[in-house]
């Protein structure tokens, strides 16, 4: 406190960023403010401060200020500190995720139609964002099927001397080897624009018009062929959704509170179709909505592509200048098929933060009991190990953690073998936890170690600790009768049995994170084995 009372002193009253720091230097909180002075002040009366903050401010030994031009500025300086610093009581999103687009470089003489992420470098239309990677192939396979626009790399494109297997089955008009001239085939990705920017009606009357074109020049092949495409748009068009009618480029935002927990859910709407939703939760023991609101969407704009609209269920502070700093028009629907749309993202909202409420309450009990069975204090930090191979080629380790009751990505690591013993357990799971506990990450000590695996990983194990001199929680999962799921064995690394009730949350729990780490272990050597045929 008394470091904020020092620098309010010299403090001036016009628009910055602040940041306040722990003792030894960590960045606690990065602020933004119209008036400077004035904000800060308010961090003195600490009996109209909440828990969380005031414990902040009585952590607070030193302030540091940086003054900007304007409030956008202001804004737009605080989400790049928040993002690089990442201060212990910012809201701070779960990933940096960027979501994928569509996107066609118009500027080329046959342009591709590809998926890409992050920043929007190329000029060229984009589409989305996705928040489905599937939803997204499949857009690009209909595109492919009706308007026949290649997907392969330019280097392939350029060096091709007769056409693919994608012209064969009909889903190219093989631009690489001159089957179709420019001025035809931009003609194509025009109408894939269009159709991604819900002009559906103009297409469906610009192939109609082809068909009988064909039809009279007696072409009868070409003409079968415009009616597929008429009815496959069709059969499209009436499959999807008719709720976002009139929303071409808006994002709807709404959320739901309980128990001093905020959901906010994002819809992505583009061309009247719906590119997926997106959610978010935010706990705070004093929540305010408004600026809890406004911290989300100013963090959330910030590395990706705003839409022309925002649709939000309530006010939420700074709103005219977040508007102004992305570009983007906010509405608060009152009635009408906005309106709609806007309960609708409400209901996702309360379902997800229901449910999640649900998955924490069974995870804290499963915790709990499972301290209890194996005489533990703290499961804070659980890490979970799996090795995999495919007759003994690409052989991976992985681990995954599961950090105070959630899985936490940023710590999860991947372990290209390097010992030459492809087909041994043994030898995999030696080489995993050496690399693991006498690497970098050595001094990061879990409470608990999930080992996928029966006698010969413990057998690795023991060797391991005698080695480096550890003493660690282990616990072993080894499949049961018959590689039934449901029916496992746990172990401790002296080899003695665990007896976990079956159909507790505590065998729940366990089943999860290996089945996670097996997940990623697969996925990471199937990856290295793409990578081995791509080199071939």
């Amino acid at each position: 406190m008394q470091a904020i009372i020092e620098a309010l002193k010299t403090m001036p009253s016009c628009s910055g960023v602040y940041r306040m720091l722990s003792e030894v230097g960590e960045v606690l909180y990065v602020g933004k403010a119209k008036n400077l002075k004035k904000r800060v002040t308010n961090y003195t009366d600490l009996s109209k401060l909440s828990r969380r903050i005031g414990i902040m401010v009585t952590n607070t030994a030193k302030m540091e200020i940086i003054v900007t031009s304007d409030e956008k500025e202001a804004l737009l300086l605080e989400c790049d500190l928040i993002k690089n610093l990442k201060p212990k009581y910012n809201i701070l999103l779960k990933d940096d995720k960027t979501f994928p687009h569509i996107f066609i470089p118009i500027n080329e003489d046959f342009p591709v139609i590809k998926k890409v992420r992050g920043v929007k470098k190329q000029k060229g239309f984009y589409f989305g964002p996705f928040t489905d990677v599937f939803s997204l192939n499949k857009t690009i396979a209909f595109i492919e099927k009706m308007f026949l626009l290649r997907t392969c790399k330019d280097s392939v494109f350029k060096n091709r001397s007769r056409p693919c297997l994608l012209h064969q089955i009909n889903r190219c008009s093989a631009p690489c080897v001159g089957l179709i001239d420019r001025k035809e085939y931009m003609a194509k990705v025009e109408k894939a624009i269009l159709f991604l920017n819900g002009k559906d009606k103009s297409l469906k009357a610009d192939l109609k018009a082809e068909m009988l074109k064909a039809s009279s020049e007696q072409n009868y092949e070409k003409a079968l062929a415009y009616r597929d495409k008429i009815r496959f748009l069709e059969n499209t068009i009436n499959s999807a959704t008719n709720m976002y009618q009139g929303v071409m480029n808006a994002d709807i935002i709404s959320y739901f509170v309980k128990e001093n927990t905020m959901l906010i859910e994002v819809f992505f709407v583009r061309g009247e179709k719906s590119c997926g939703n997106y959610s978010f939760e935010i706990k705070d023991e004093n929540l305010n909505e408004a600026e809890a609101l406004s911290e989300f969407i100013s963090r959330f704009y910030e590395d990706k592509q705003a839409p022309k609209e925002l649709i939000v269920a309530s006010e939420f502070s700074d709103q005219e200048l977040i508007a102004k700093a992305y570009g983007f028009k906010v509405t608060i629907p009152q009635r009408g098929g906005k309106k709609e749309l806007i309960e609708m993202a409400s209901e996702n909202a309360k379902t997800a933060l229901l449910r999640n409420l649900i998955h924490e309450n069974k995870t804290t009990k499963a915790l709990t009991d499972l301290k209890q069975i194996l005489g533990l204090d703290n499961l804070d930090r659980i890490e979970t190990y799996d090795n995999s191979h495919l007759s003994g080629t690409n052989p991976v380790g992985a681990c995954v953690c599961f950090l105070n009751g959630k899985f936490d990505k940023n710590n999860y690591r991947r372990y290209a073998i390097k010992s030459g013993f492809e087909q041994s357990d043994y030898f995999m799971m030696i080489e995993v936890l050496k690399r693991r506990f006498s690497g970098a990450d050595k001094d990061i000590i879990p409470n608990l170690i999930l080992i996928d695996g029966g006698s010969p990983q413990i057998l690795a194990v023991n060797k391991v600790e005698a080695e480096l001199g550890l003493d660690l929680n282990f616990l072993f999962i080894a499949k049961g009768e018959k590689r039934n799921d449901g029916l496992e064995h746990f172990y401790k690394k002296d080899g003695s049995e665990v007896e976990i009730p079956l159909n507790s949350e505590a065998r729940f729990l366990l089943q999860r994170l290996r089945d996670e780490a097996h997940r990623f272990a697969i996925g990471y050597q199937r990856f290295k084995r793409k990578e081995v045929f791509k080199e071939k």
